[in-house]
């Protein structure tokens, strides 16, 4: 006979904190997900010489680049920082804020990008949304985070 398959899920087969078996990696937020792909996108598209010729280069790309992945990092240590802890959790918090700041500062660069027609409307649609989506995100969880948070909930004054 064959042998027993092993299972997806948690189990005998598995190792805590490895992919299960069969797949690449571990499932990650879905906001870290959508940042990575603004990033990627970010620089592949002030990458291009055809939208952003030399002169922008140290101007407005390197600008586009860092913001971008400026999101990523401010998200990641987001991720890493405990809300349990009464030391992380400001610096917690200062990350979150960093990562909106970060995101309206992309948008800001990217509308820049299409008043000075270095990209078509259809790009700045795209782009917008993604890097718009990335913050409505970021800021749920900042909310969300604010009303899980110890101490940080809203006082309830008896009222109904």
């Amino acid at each position: 006979m064959g042998q027993a398959r092993r299972s997806r899920g948690s189990g005998p087969g598995t190792v805590p904190g490895q992919p299960p078996y069969g797949q690449k990696k571990l499932p990650e937020m879905q906001v870290l997900t959508k940042a990575k792909e603004l990033e990627l996108h970010s620089i592949r598209k002030s990458d291009s010489s055809k939208c952003y010729p030399k002169k922008y280069r140290f101007t407005l790309v390197s600008r586009i680049q860092d913001e971008a992945l400026n999101i990523t990092d401010a998200l990641l240590e987001v991720n890493d920082l405990l809300l349990s802890d009464e030391i992380e959790r400001p610096m917690r918090f200062r990350a979150h804020r960093s990562a909106l700041r970060a995101c309206r500062k992309l948008l800001r660069l990217i509308e820049l990008s299409h008043d000075l027609g270095r990209i078509d409307d259809d790009a700045f649609a795209y782009w917008s949304t993604m890097a718009s989506d990335v913050r409505n995100m970021a800021a749920a969880w900042y909310k969300s985070d604010m009303r899980r948070a110890p101490g940080t909930a809203p006082k309830q004054d008896g009222r109904n």
